[in-house]
């Protein structure tokens, strides 16, 4: 382990997916983001625990799966999802290691970032773009604490919607990507030209962070990661289990570390794991209480051994549960929410399958899954494997779905306040 800490900058943005040029988006002008790319390790098949931004933020964060942190949905209203107290977060744990955290832009995981999640300092005031973000931690890069190691957790609201929030975006210079599960239309063209004019300014962020830590004479020893919390904002993406709402692109670069050299890395992995491999790389201890594993040893290595033979996670709002390997998913349904059509517009029809408790995909022959063969005689075998394994995770993390409905946070509150009302009574 190294006797000196490594700095950590670790970059979010919203609702993006794999939608940049170094994952094949050819369509997408990400120059910035693809150089780390080229130049450190990229994994193509990392997905997240939750296509929500909380839930999977806090599992990331945490290195603990919804059920357990406490975070099953959203932090907002109307949902008011909370981590449960003393849930080690990555800032909390490097600071408690002699780290100085700071926290940049957006985070979603916290309505107070510095009491419960362990930052230092903060962002105030209202959230700018992205590279207003990339400015103020420039500015901070000059004048930054010395004698500690940095974290520095920067989050972007892009790609969220409305694009346009602060400034006008839209890039096609190199056309657009129209998704297989949606209809190729003019509406669906100018949202996705939107999109990528989002991307844009989130690139333009990450050159800038880039820069200020090349400035600063600490590249070398800082690990730079870019991340993203769950899928593109658009049917049979976020909201939903199906690949596009819960495929994650994750970039790292350390040339102090050998974690350079362009490699892309093929295993099958969940964004749970993704704090247990930062406290490892940084020589400190994970949580014992922590579900993720550590993929550290594969980052400076050309094996492709497989981490996981499945992964794992859920959508609490619509009450699904899924389990994924290489090459199938199962996700299970506890509510009457049903899949949307496929291919659908921006404003979806919903799809209705009577008693579709279960949807089972193909993932080799249907990468898109629109053909549900739960019911197909010849996958039983993959059924029952797959099944079997949801049900084991769901009660390994006790679930609460196995006992019943899941309570929500204004349910709970609602109660009491009703049976504390009729003790006034």
């Amino acid at each position: 382990m190294q006797n000196v800490k490594p700095n950590i900058v670790f970059v979010t943005t919203h609702d993006t997916g794999r939608w940049f040029g170094c994952y094949g988006r050819t369509t997408v002008v990400s120059p910035n983001i693809d150089s780390i790319a080229a130049d450190g390790v990229l994994f193509e098949n990392m997905f997240c625990a939750s296509p929500v931004c909380s839930a999977s933020r806090a599992a990331m964060m945490t290195g603990r799966y919804p059920q357990h942190n406490g975070m099953m949905l959203l932090l907002h209203q109307p949902w008011w999802w909370t981590l449960n107290e003393g849930e080690p977060h990555l800032a909390n744990v490097l600071k408690d290691e002699g780290y100085f955290t700071r926290l940049f832009g957006f985070q979603h995981e916290s309505e107070d970032p510095t009491e419960q999640l362990g930052f230092m300092e903060a962002s105030k005031g209202p959230l700018g773009p992205a590279p207003k973000v990339a400015e103020e931690f420039a500015d901070f890069m000059k004048n930054r604490p010395k004698g500690k190691p940095l974290y520095a957790q920067i989050g972007f609201w892009e790609t969220h919607k409305p694009y346009n929030r602060d400034y006008e975006v839209r890039e096609d210079s190199k056309g657009v990507e129209v998704p297989p599960y949606l209809n190729d239309t003019e509406e669906v063209r100018n949202d996705m030209a939107e999109l990528q004019g989002a991307v844009g300014e989130v690139d333009k962020a990450v050159g800038m962070i880039r820069t200020a830590i090349q400035e600063a004479g600490i590249e070398d020893e800082t690990i730079f990661i870019f991340t993203v919390d769950h899928g593109i904002e658009v049917p049979r993406a976020k909201w939903t289990c199906y690949d596009p709402g819960i495929e994650v692109a994750f970039i790292i670069r350390w040339p102090g570390g050998g974690v350079t050299g362009g490699k892309r890395k093929p295993q099958l992995l969940p964004n749970v794991d993704v704090q247990p491999t930062v406290l490892e790389l940084a020589g400190i201890d994970i949580p014992e209480n922590a579900d993720g594993r550590s993929f550290a040893e594969i980052l400076t290595t050309d094996s492709n051994d497989p981490k996981h033979s499945e992964i794992y996670g859920l959508f609490e709002d619509s009450s699904h549960r899924y389990v994924r390997t290489q090459k199938f998913k199962l996700i299970r349904n506890f509510s009457p929410k049903r899949p949307f059509e496929f291919p659908c517009d921006l404003t979806p029809k919903t799809k209705w399958e009577p008693y579709a408790f279960a949807e089972l995909y193909d993932l080799e022959k249907d990468p898109n899954e629109c053909v549900n063969v739960a019911n197909d005689r010849s996958y039983e075998a993959v059924f029952a494997d797959l099944n079997s394994k949801l049900f084991n995770w769901m009660q390994n993390t006790n679930d609460p779905l196995l006992k019943g409905p899941t309570p929500t946070p204004y349910y709970l509150q609602s109660i009491q306040a009703f049976r504390s009302d009729l003790k006034k009574a």
